[in-house]
């Protein structure tokens, strides 16, 4: 059913983010994720500082396929660095915002 979807924005929450890219503690949440990536045009990930350095059980993607990350506060220098690599636009929104 997915293979018929195309999008120009996809939001989508991410559990993990880590150097190897974005995880989920299960493969049918990782695999939905991965699929609707592959049909968007601009990915735009949501995820609370808490997430960043997390590798769970099943890789979604890796952050090559991310263009932009919306987070609470900014990633330590060594995250940022490696999503800055990627070309990933960093948004922080800082609580209360």
């Amino acid at each position: 059913m997915l293979s018929e979807i195309k999008v120009n924005k996809l939001i989508v929450g991410a559990c993990g983010i880590s150097s190897d890219g974005l995880s989920a503690p299960s493969v049918d949440e990782a695999y939905v994720k991965l699929e609707m990536i592959k049909r968007a045009d601009q990915v735009i990930v949501l995820a609370d500082a808490s997430k960043f350095g997390k590798s769970l059980f099943h890789r979604i993607c890796d952050l090559g396929q991310i263009h932009v990350l919306i987070t609470d506060q900014e990633p330590d220098r060594k995250m940022k660095d490696i999503l800055i690599t990627h070309q990933v636009e960093i948004m922080v929104i800082p609580p209360g915002s």
